[in-house]
């Protein structure tokens, strides 16, 4: 309890309003949201030295690795999040690939994709330049974030083709597919780590497509271990059976693309 007195007294002298609110709210709800993060043996335990370079602009170092950590699960809701929440307008936004030309519609998802990669680099880009200047390197195993990504990639493709199909002949979903991913924002590992919630509740929060991918992400860039191979192999599966249902979903409903529109 102390190490949360720190952190509340540290974000108020800095006038760090951000984080000064999601702690209040979370507080509210009975989630402690730094004791984890707060841990110097935890926060510090896959680094080679100990070794830290003088605080940066005077923010300490709980509020930095608590940076750092939010970052990355911002990282990978905001690539899940921004594809999905476009996908449902593809193919409205479009129609003229539909009626007058003979255009490959299936890869509109791809572009969303790109679009959605495209901006989690940039993030990433950001991260790694701000970890280097609080500690002066990065793990070796930051190179294996793309393939720790690459499950959530292909699930969320399979998904994307989904909406697509759907955004067709259900217009509403747009609204619908935007709350829901805002919900998944609160109910991912991302403001709170998953040992804050009770041991029955942790079992449901596994079942959150983003939590295992945000787990794995920290890691593999902020404490230097490996991915876990087994777990990975299995989200892998899944994700080519989503992307193969939701493939075969866009293709079987899209001759019907045309008398909608």
């Amino acid at each position: 309890m102390a190490k949360v007195i720190i952190i509340q007294q540290v974000m108020k002298h800095y006038r760090l309003p951000f984080f000064t609110q999601l702690h209040e709210a979370l507080s509210k709800q009975g989630i402690e949201l730094t004791i984890a993060y707060s841990d110097p043996n935890e926060a510090h335990a896959a680094r080679k030295d100990g070794a830290e370079l003088p605080p940066l602009l005077g923010v300490p170092t709980a509020i930095k690795d608590l940076a750092l950590i939010l970052f990355v699960g911002m990282i990978i809701h905001g690539l899940f999040s921004d594809c999905v929440n476009s996908a449902p307008g593809l193919i409205l936004s479009n129609v003229n690939y539909v009626k007058k030309v003979v255009f490959p519609l299936e890869i509109l998802p791809w572009v969303a994709m790109g679009s959605a990669l495209f901006h989690a680099m940039v993030s990433l880009g950001v991260w790694a330049v701000f970890y280097l200047l609080v500690y002066a390197g990065i793990h070796l195993s930051a190179v294996l974030f793309p393939l720790v990504i690459l499950p959530l990639v292909i699930a969320t493709l399979g998904i994307a083709w989904m909406l697509t199909s759907l955004g067709v002949f259900v217009r509403d979903i747009t609204q619908v597919i935007g709350i829901l991913t805002t919900i998944l924002l609160f109910l991912s590992p991302i403001f709170y780590p998953i040992s804050a919630l009770p041991r029955e509740y942790q079992v449901l929060l596994h079942i959150n497509p983003l939590t295992f991918m945000i787990e794995e992400a920290r890691a593999v860039l902020i404490w230097g271990r490996m991915p876990h191979w087994a777990g990975w192999t299995i989200y892998f599966a899944i994700s080519l059976a989503i992307a193969w249902i939701g493939f075969w979903w866009f293709q079987k409903t899209r001759k019907g693309f045309a008398d909608v529109l």
